[in-house]
């Protein structure tokens, strides 16, 4: 019986010792993922921003665009964080275009109070195309050109700036795109990607393994710190309730020994006091005797 008491109060020991180390992990690995979260957005600029430009026709022959970068209250560019900017045009292959040739193209940089920080100029055209390609490309697709399903247009990717850096003193609030020429167009984007190097590389490139290993890392370390804080308390609380019981028994043992003093003061009061009566009495009794004879 004693040896089967026994192996039950192991168990409930070991079940309880489980829960504990398991809810501990569990609570760590919930802080360590919310950490990693937070340095995350914190750490790692957003990889690619796309911004629609609508145009304005300006004199003289002059298109401006306008984007903003500001979704949020929080800064779009990273400070010291290089970008590629880049300008994509949906163009129609209309003569007008082919006959424009080369057109300029302006990036200006404008920070919160409305001051230029930055001014980037380059060059764009239509990809060369012959009367007799394009004569034998549209007799060749025809079909499709006449049922909708084929236009003749170009996308038009052009690079603006390869290491573009935003100033820290002067933040970019927003970018105006200038396109010097009557140029038809059907759509325009502004890509802004980030390019990551070192650990931002990794982070990105290699997400899954990067937050798996970092988050693993961080649920040991907090594991741990929090398993030994929470053994320190746990002494620390039970040798304060010892240290009480403790004070408690030599409270006890004093009031205990000072309860028998009392009580051996009080036999002694009591049997003097006996004594001295015995001798009253005996005194008196012996008194009657005399005056009886």
């Amino acid at each position: 019986m004693f040896f089967v008491n026994w192996i039950l109060k192991k168990l409930s020991q070991l079940v309880h010792q489980s829960f504990v180390l398991s809810f501990l992990f569990c609570l760590s690995a919930l802080v360590s993922i919310l950490l990693y979260s937070l340095f995350y957005n914190w750490y790692l600029p957003k990889p690619f921003i796309k911004r629609s430009i609508d145009f304005g026709l300006y004199p003289p022959n002059e298109l401006i665009g306008e984007v903003s970068l500001f979704d949020r209250p929080s800064h779009t560019l990273h400070q010291g964080q290089e970008y590629r900017i880049s300008l994509q045009l949906d163009l129609p292959e209309s003569d007008l275009n082919f006959d424009l040739g080369m057109f300029g193209v302006t990036l200006d940089v404008i920070d919160i109070d409305g001051r230029k920080t930055t001014s980037i100029k380059t060059m764009g055209t239509l990809v060369y195309k012959s009367f007799l390609l394009r004569s034998i490309t549209t007799l060749f697709y025809f079909p499709l050109y006449l049922l909708g399903r084929l236009e003749q247009r170009q996308n038009v990717n052009l690079l603006i700036k390869e290491n573009f850096v935003d100033n820290a003193y002067m933040p970019a609030y927003k970018m105006i795109v200038k396109i010097n020429g009557n140029v038809q167009y059907y759509s325009a984007k502004l890509n802004i990607e980030a390019k990551f190097s070192g650990l931002k590389y990794y982070i990105h490139s290699w997400f899954f393994v990067s937050s798996l290993l970092i988050t693993a890392w961080l649920t040991i370390i907090i594991f741990l710190v929090i398993l030994t804080s929470f053994y320190d308390l746990r002494g620390l609380i039970f040798s304060n309730e010892r240290k009480i019981d403790q004070k408690d028994k030599k409270n006890v043992k004093c009031l205990s020994g000072e309860l028998k003093k009392i009580d051996d003061t009080n036999v002694v009061k009591t049997k003097d006091d006996l004594h001295l009566r015995f001798k009253e009495n005996l005194s008196a009794f012996k008194e009657y005797l005399k005056t009886n004879k």
